[in-house]
């Protein structure tokens, strides 16, 4: 199954992101949300309705959201926002600390307990993310199979439901 991954991260970790982005590219997934910084700030000095929009669209096709967890990402609220808007939409979520720290700190596991309990943490380093990362999405793979063998808990788009709950 082909998956479109949409790319959440702080602009400041641009660089990191690259890394994930071309990563991806090279094993053969669809990769959304990454853009040039400079485009990210004319859309911003458009004012918020204008992000939440680009956001949205970049959204649209994706089946699973990288989120770039960088030094500074704890505190975007675009971040937040696209991690929300991507469970809103039925994504997977997966969550790659590539902040200078050997370990998850308790703010990282408490971030991403808080905004997507179930969605995997990695730590790019530990676990060896720049050979594993093709293998942290297919994982996701096999959720999907899982619930394919459980039609109420999709809703007509083939997306996943929490009404079924």
């Amino acid at each position: 199954m082909n998956k479109n991954i949409y790319l959440s991260y702080k602009c400041d970790d641009t660089d990191k992101a690259c890394m994930i982005k071309n990563q991806l590219i090279s094993q053969g997934f669809g990769v959304q949300g990454f853009d040039d910084t400079i485009d990210f700030y004319a859309i911003k000095h458009q004012g918020e309705a204008a992000v939440v929009a680009w956001i949205e669209s970049q959204l649209f096709d994706s089946d699973i959201t990288i989120v770039v967890l960088g030094q500074n990402t704890l505190e975007s609220g675009w971040v937040e926002l696209e991690i929300k808007q991507s469970l809103a939409r039925g994504n997977q979520v997966i969550f790659v600390n590539m902040r200078n720290e050997t370990e998850h700190s308790s703010l990282v596991k408490d971030y991403c307990a808080t905004l997507a309990s179930e969605a995997p943490l990695y730590h790019w380093q530990q676990d060896q993310g720049a050979t594993d990362l093709h293998e942290w999405v297919d994982q996701l793979e096999l959720t999907d199979a899982i619930f394919l063998n459980r039609p109420d808990l999709y809703n007509n788009q083939n997306k996943f439901s929490l009404t079924a709950f």
